[in-house]
């Protein structure tokens, strides 16, 4: 399982954060993005509250990209929650807090701590 910083191709400083087993695959579903960054996880279930934790920071610090709102994938889900108005870098930044975060509280207390922070700063994921 991998946790991907993708660049979107049309808009300058946006990128997405996201989950997948298979980033390439999830490249060429989500169209016009590039894969700049993965890191592999060894449990979906880390992988997904990494992702959702780094998800978080990034709507608090950057805001999310709202352009894409209409937009869907191959499967005809909406991803466009997963963009934000970031740069690669900063994005992988959400990435490694939300990382060294779970590595300091383990899955549950990070669990709670994601809540409570989404609760204080009315995100929702």
């Amino acid at each position: 399982m991998f946790v991907y910083v993708m660049e979107d191709k049309t808009a300058p400083n946006v990128s997405k954060i996201g989950v997948s087993n298979n980033p390439e695959r999830r490249e060429r579903e989500v169209w016009m993005v590039t894969t700049r960054a993965r890191y592999k996880v060894a449990d979906r279930y880390i992988a997904n509250l990494i992702e959702s934790m780094a998800q978080a920071f990034a709507i608090r610090k950057c805001g999310r990209a709202y352009h894409h709102s209409e937009e869907r994938d191959v499967w005809g889900s909406q991803g466009y929650t997963e963009f934000f108005k970031c740069t690669v870098k900063q994005a992988m930044g959400f990435i490694l807090r939300a990382y060294q975060l779970f590595q300091r509280l383990g899955y549950d207390a990070l669990r709670s701590y994601r809540r409570k922070f989404c609760r204080i700063h009315g995100i929702q994921i």
